[in-house]
């Protein structure tokens, strides 16, 4: 890939993707009917800075690859990768390269978040070629990109920016001043009354919601040279020339017709015999800007006995407290409520934090759930609302807890410093679970050996004065130590009562 065309003097964000997890597209596979397959060898292509693929290779047994061209990305992905010992074999290849490379094994899982729509058509057909030689036959595959209809308004926006960038600022300006500067300059756009934004007010809300968005992100996002919008029959015609067939959305809510879609809609998607165009105007009804998708190659479906045989056997355990889960849920497009004497009983069964399996949950709801579809259904919404979350086998929990306790205390060394990595990775579940900077200094503080919050508390201030930094609450810097002392300690007493959770989700060896 030819450098010149990709932003690498700003550094991509240290975001974590749950999508790229193998386990997490096991289960979509596996309520969709479809058998997943024994996932050992995976692979994440364009792995920024390798937030996702250290996590998921210290919390499994799956033996990870990758490549990421962005060097200064590369460097600190390594760095994650020696600190938890994980094994993952990280690259700064281009995609050409590393599809040239002789000494990779094929691979069960390919992923790749954030990569297909900012790259060139060359780039693109490079990264299919990588998939059809190196996916196994029953491998799944994990893509996202930008699409039609949702994002149709906001090319004028990126074009815009691009353009003001490029011939009205000097070259000398620093990218992220670049980006600021172009939304000044919208926002003199919408001063002038301009046309084309007083008849298209959405493009204005959305600009106007992105201007506190992390500025590194946006010149990812926005100031590539290669910015491509698809809509889905395109996207499904590459990965179909890839020998991939489609699973599913990679969203536990997409799984949830019932709910996600008004009666009218359900009928008219029913209706649909194609199965792509079916997916096509999905994205028409829910004015879809950014598709997660899972492909397989080869799909082999399973029969409904045997798909409830494996999906009973299916662990999971409650991820937050259960007070804090919320019976209103605000679709965008709607607003649905849980039904408190049934979601109550999930929770009341789900109240210690200790993994249960669908049949155990449906065994010990004395009768509310009288099928495993009932259990099935309300575990899918849990996680599509991520507040429960799939279990690993012990045998696997057991080797991976060294690894991760690693990986997490080095996170928690970098959040002295700065809030990069707001998630840690727990053995139990093999996946990454999302933990601030404060709650990250307080574990750091437990496990030097502290037991009550005002000891974490004063552990966190010491690390922020240093920093010369101080804490804001409701928009206003608390300026003095006792002001700030006072609202960490309030933030300590409520992370003790996380802990238990924390150390069930074998996030650390002991804490």
């Amino acid at each position: 890939m030819d450098t010149k065309d990709y932003i690498v003097d700003v550094n991509y964000n240290y975001g974590y993707f749950k999508e790229v997890s193998p386990l997490t597209f096991k289960l979509i596979c596996l309520l969709q009917g479809i058998k997943p397959p024994k996932i050992e060898q995976a692979c994440e292509l364009g792995y920024g800075n390798g937030i996702s693929v250290n996590i998921h290779a210290s919390a499994s047994n799956i033996e990870w690859y990758g490549t990421d061209f962005h060097v200064s990305h590369a460097n600190f992905a390594r760095d994650l990768a020696r600190s938890s010992g994980n094994g993952a074999k990280l690259y700064a290849d281009s995609f050409k390269e590393f599809l040239n490379r002789k000494d990779l094994p094929d691979f069960d899982f390919i992923a790749f978040h954030g990569v297909y729509s900012w790259i060139d058509d060359e780039n693109r057909k490079i990264l299919l070629e990588f998939i059809d030689k190196k996916l196994r036959p029953g491998g799944g595959v994990y893509a996202s990109y930008n699409v039609y209809p949702g994002f149709c308004n906001m090319i004028p926006f990126r074009n815009l920016l691009k353009n003001f960038s490029d011939f009205m600022l000097p070259q000398s300006k620093h990218i992220i001043q670049k980006v600021g500067l172009g939304f000044e300059f919208f926002d003199k756009l919408v001063e002038a009354g301009a046309g084309f934004i007083q008849e298209n007010q959405a493009l204005k809300n959305q600009v106007d919601r992105m201007k506190n968005m992390d500025k590194a992100y946006l010149v990812h996002e926005f100031m590539n040279e290669n910015w491509k919008i698809m809509d889905f029959m395109n996207i499904s015609q590459d990965f179909s020339n890839a020998r991939l067939q489609f699973v599913s959305q990679a969203s536990f809510f997409s799984l949830l017709e019932n709910v996600i879609y008004k009666p009218e809609q359900k009928e008219l998607l029913n209706s649909l015999e194609h199965p792509f165009f079916k997916e096509y105007i999905r994205d028409f009804i829910h004015n879809t800007r950014f598709r997660k998708d899972y492909w397989i190659k080869g799909v082999q479906r399973l029969g409904i006995a045997q798909q409830q045989e494996m999906l009973q056997e299916i662990k999971v355990i409650l991820n937050i407290p259960k007070e804090d889960v919320k019976f209103s849920i605000n679709l965008g497009f709607g607003t649905i409520e849980l039904a408190e004497d049934v979601y109550g009983v999930l929770l009341d069964i789900l109240s210690d934090h200790k993994p249960k399996s669908m049949a155990q949950i449906q065994e010990e709801s004395k009768g509310k759930f009288e099928h495993l579809a009932q259990v099935i259904e309300a575990i899918i919404i849990l996680n599509a609302l991520d507040v429960v979350s799939e279990v690993q086998k012990e045998e696997i929990v057991s080797k991976a807890l060294e690894k991760t306790h690693q990986l997490n205390v080095q996170i928690l060394e970098n959040a002295k410093s700065g809030n990069q990595i707001s998630v840690l990775a727990s053995a139990l579940t093999g996946e990454g679970v999302e933990i601030g900077r404060f709650e990250q200094l307080f574990l750091q503080s437990r496990l030097q050996g502290k037991k009550d919050p005002k000891e974490y508390a004063k552990h966190a201030w010491e690390i922020l004065k240093v920093q010369q930094e101080k804490i804001i609450k409701e928009g206003k810097i608390l300026q003095t130590e006792e002001e700030n002392m006072k609202d960490l300690e309030e933030r300590a007493k409520k992370f003790e009562k996380r802990c238990v959770i924390y150390k069930n989700l074998k996030i650390f060896k002991d804490l």
